[in-house]
């Protein structure tokens, strides 16, 4: 099975190259690649209204976002800031309506949690309590 073509010709027959087709190659190639310059395809942002319409609505997603985030962690009150504000206005800190909402519970948590140390209540009493009015009567 022996494909008869093949067979009577010989390969000279079947390709033929032009003369100094090897030769000039090269100088044809690079005379080729050198004068096309490609000419890049320019898609300016400011015509494509969808790009601007999704670059807004991240950006007023993340400032709004930021801004929840920063409220919410602002608003939180921990027992230290209510303490040193107690601590600080001391007009409140023994209002009536303070000791009126206190309930037994609450005040065996605070005789409980609260650490009174001879040095503060020294310094409470020279510093707040006028003494030389209780001396004189």
């Amino acid at each position: 099975m022996e494909n008869k073509l093949l067979n009577n010709k010989s390969p000279k027959q079947v390709f033929k190259v032009p003369e100094d087709y090897f030769a000039n190659l090269e100088n044809r190639v690079l005379s080729a690649v050198e004068n096309t310059t490609p000419t890049p395809k320019v898609i300016p942002l400011y015509r494509n209204k969808f790009v601007w319409m999704v670059a807004v609505a991240c950006l007023t997603l993340f400032v709004g976002i930021s801004a929840v985030y920063k409220t919410e962690k602002n608003n939180q009150i921990n027992n230290e800031n209510i303490e040193t504000y107690l601590e600080y206005n001391q007009s409140y800190s023994l209002n009536n309506e303070i000791i009126n909402s206190l309930n037994e519970e609450d005040i065996k948590d605070l005789e409980e949690n609260i650490e009174i140390q001879q040095s503060q209540l020294d310094h409470y009493l020279l510093s707040h309590i006028d003494i030389e009015y209780y001396l004189n009567e």
